[in-house]
Parts: C-alpha cells; sequence; structure tokens
C-alpha cells in the first residue's frame, strides 16, 4: 500500500471507530433507561448521533472490510445492536434506498432488540439449551419492544413495525404473527436478513462466529 492508502484507511479506522463509540454508548444509555421501564427518550437524538457512522459506511462498500476493523471488547448484546444499525443500512444503500429511509432503516435496527430488557438476563445469558417456557419467554421480546415504545411520539411506524416482525420469515413459520413475506413490513424484512447474518457472523458466549 502507499502512504497515502495507509493515511485513508487508518483515518478510516479512526473516524469508523470513534462514531462507532458513541452510537454504542447512546444505545446502551438507552437500553438501561428501557431497563428501568422510562420509554421516553428522544429518537431524535439517536439519530443525530447515528448518521454520521451511517454516513461513513455509505462512502465504502466495504461494509465487512469495515466491521472487522471495529475493535470493542463489549457484550455482544450491545454491539448486536449497532452491528445490524451498520448492515441494515448498507443493504439500504445497496437497495437503491433513499438516505432518511436509510437512516430510518439504522434506527430501527439499534432499536430492534430492545424489548429483551424485560426478559429475565438469566435467560438471555444461558448457554445450555433453553426450555419451551424460555424460549416462548425470548421470543416475547418482539412484542414487549413494540408494547413498550408504541406511545412514544419519536418513534416512526416504520420503526415500529421493524421492532414487531423482525422474526417473521418469508414461509410463515416466524414470529409472533406467523406473516408471509408480502405481509411483512419492508423495513423489518431488511432487519431480519441483517439480524440473522450478525447472529451468525459473531462470536457468542455458546458458539464462535462463522
Amino acid at each position: 500500500k502507499t502512504n497515502a492508502s495507509r493515511g485513508i484507511a487508518s483515518n478510516k479506522y479512526r473516524d469508523l471507530n470513534s462514531n462507532y463509540a458513541i452510537v454504542l454508548d447512546r444505545f446502551k444509555k438507552m437500553y438501561y433507561q428501557i431497563q428501568n421501564k422510562d420509554f421516553s427518550f428522544d429518537v431524535k437524538t439517536i439519530e443525530d448521533d447515528i448518521k454520521p457512522l451511517v454516513d461513513i459506511l455509505l462512502a465504502d462498500n466495504d461494509i465487512l472490510g469495515s466491521m472487522r476493523l471495529l475493535s470493542f471488547k463489549e457484550s455482544y448484546h450491545f454491539t448486536h445492536a449497532v452491528n445490524v444499525s451498520m448492515l441494515g443500512a448498507m443493504l439500504g444503500k445497496w437497495l437503491g434506498l433513499d438516505k432518511q429511509m436509510i437512516y430510518t432503516i439504522a434506527i430501527a435496527g439499534l432499536l430492534h432488540d430492545v424489548g429483551k430488557t424485560q426478559v429475565p438476563q438469566e435467560i438471555l445469558f444461558k448457554t445450555d439449551r433453553l426450555s419451551f417456557v424460555e424460549l416462548d419467554l425470548v421470543r416475547s421480546h418482539a412484542k414487549l419492544g413494540y408494547e413498550m415504545l408504541k406511545e412514544n411520539p419519536s418513534i416512526s411506524k416504520e420503526v415500529l413495525a421493524a421492532i414487531l416482525f423482525h422474526h417473521e420469515r418469508s414461509d410463515g413459520s416466524g414470529y409472533p404473527s406467523g406473516l408471509k413475506e408480502e405481509q411483512t413490513p419492508y423495513i423489518a424484512r431488511i432487519i431480519g436478513v441483517v439480524d440473522v447474518f450478525d447472529a451468525i457472523t459473531s462470536d457468542r458466549i455458546y458458539k464462535k462466529g462463522v
């Protein structure tokens, strides 16, 4: 590599890491706020933090290369939300969506799993196989997230729909409503794809990332 290309790469690395850190910090604060049943935050502040991160990504198609540059020793619980936000934004770009729609996808990605704040932590972090009752509790997170945030006027209907329906599947085998592909809101489908992608490729407490 030339010195110039190395310089560009190191600038990208620095900008990406600092903006990722800002969004991660914002999400953690919001997560604990929601966990304490305070649902009154303003999504505008989250959008202001997330836009610079999304803009860095949109300027460069190498999303996976960019994500490999990130170095955060943080719980998957938190990094997963930011990763899904980033991957969703990039998929939105590849689909030719406009900038505002891409920002909406990024917010939906960040918030998609907030219902897990109300699921017992020992179940979320369990390394053994879950019982049917425990699995039902984990699956309730989609509906819980929607119910908690639906009265917040700063959250758009598209984001709420993505929170509620991101575990629906094209063949109708998903939850909570067993919707088929054409019935599932568009942003929920985008979040559904990148949610699974990040889950498969990330290291978890019970398995290595693929």
